[in-house]
């Protein structure tokens, strides 16, 4: 629904072949391909972006996989992550939470494991989004989550593997979601917009069911509703008189 939304009224507004990937506690994914969310035989095409393997020697996840995504760079397996790299004792994230937040902080602030980790998760989320350019051959990815506060650290870097590595003519691929909570909210009204059949309703086609016959005997006054055309009036001369020619 997320990916929905930026379709339709975000940083994908009118692209047709889209990507999406959500980096926070997991990393989530959705694909559209000719304007069409990908579902798959099993409902998850796209979905499982995040188990894509970007490191057969990796860590094994829950998924069963090796060396996929989340388990080398989402928020579930930070902490192992910060923990198992040389200097971590001696780093400001040893007496503090790990999450994305503190570990892009600490960045900032010239901490050596806090950078080397950092640059981890960044080399991680660009190998994924080649995998997933190379899977559906989108216009645009589009990242999105609580991770992409910090986009300005993230896209760049991205973008410039990206570019580097991804077999596509694209120079511009990657990019961020600009409706962050609302998406999934877009999403989910713009779906109902179109399955409902409101968004194919003109001004010739209106809620009420054409033809309709309404009889004024008083002036004898016919209207009628032609098919695809607007409402015309045909008036009539009362039966009393000999000619009763119509005027239009």
């Amino acid at each position: 629904m997320a990916l929905l939304g930026e379709q339709y009224a975000g940083a994908a507004q009118g692209v047709s072949d889209v990507v999406m990937i959500t980096l926070g506690t997991g990393i989530g994914g959705a694909a559209m391909m000719l304007g069409k969310l990908v579902r798959g035989a099993h409902a998850h095409a796209a979905n499982l972006g995040g188990h894509l393997p970007v490191s057969f020697r990796g860590h094994k996840y829950v998924c069963g996989n090796v060396g996929c995504a989340e388990a080398e760079a989402a928020g579930w397996s930070l902490p192992r992550i910060v923990r198992e790299t040389p200097g971590f004792r001696e780093s400001s994230l040893a007496n503090a939470q790990l999450n994305f937040q503190t570990l892009f902080a600490a960045a900032r602030n010239e901490d050596v494991v806090a950078r080397t980790v950092q640059q981890h998760c960044l080399n991680i989320w660009a190998a994924n989004a080649v995998a997933v350019i190379h899977a559906y051959d989108p216009e645009m990815v589009v990242f999105d989550g609580g991770v992409m506060q910090s986009a300005d650290v993230i896209l760049p870097l991205i973008q410039k593997y990206v570019v580097e590595h991804a077999w596509t003519s694209w120079e511009r691929l990657a990019c961020a979601g600009i409706l962050g909570g609302n998406a999934t909210l877009m999403g989910q009204s713009h779906s109902y917009w179109k399955t409902s059949g409101l968004c194919n309703r003109t001004e010739s086609q209106p809620a009420t069911k054409p033809p309709y016959r309404r009889q004024q005997s008083e002036s004898d006054l016919r209207i009628e509703a032609r098919p695809g055309l607007r409402q015309s009036r045909v008036f009539q001369r009362p039966q009393s008189l000999k000619r009763t020619p119509q005027y239009r």
